[in-house]
């Protein structure tokens, strides 16, 4: 994860340290998007407000806040620590199998298998 978080920095280095930055140069944060989130989230759209503020347009100071501030979101999200996706470390995470859905919609609707409702006999 240290490498992430490492080319992370570096990519988003790159784009905050150049001296012209074109609004297409934001295409270059899904790297480390997709490096620290290969799911789709919400992360996925933060380089897409950049272009549906308007902030590609002009030099007045609110849009050139939210042109720093988009590069600087997605830094502290790839970089910082969560929690292991499915399949990753521990079996807890596990994803339910289908036996576990029936038990728990059984449960919660208070039907067992001898119950059933005089329109399905």
């Amino acid at each position: 994860m240290r490498s992430v978080s490492l080319l992370a920095a570096a990519v988003i280095g790159a784009v905050m340290v150049s001296p012209i930055v074109w609004g297409h140069y934001y295409v270059l944060l899904a790297l480390p998007i997709a490096l620290a989130r290969p799911r789709l989230s919400l992360l996925w759209f933060a380089p897409l407000a950049f272009w549906a503020t308007g902030a590609a347009a002009l030099g007045e100071p609110h849009r050139l806040a939210i042109g720093v501030l988009i590069p600087l979101v997605v830094l502290f999200s790839t970089c910082r620590k969560r929690a292991p996706d499915y399949g990753e470390g521990d079996r807890a995470l596990e994803r339910p199998t289908f036996g576990t859905l029936e038990a728990a919609f059984v449960q919660s609707t208070g039907s067992g298998s001898g119950s059933a409702s005089p329109a399905m006999r």
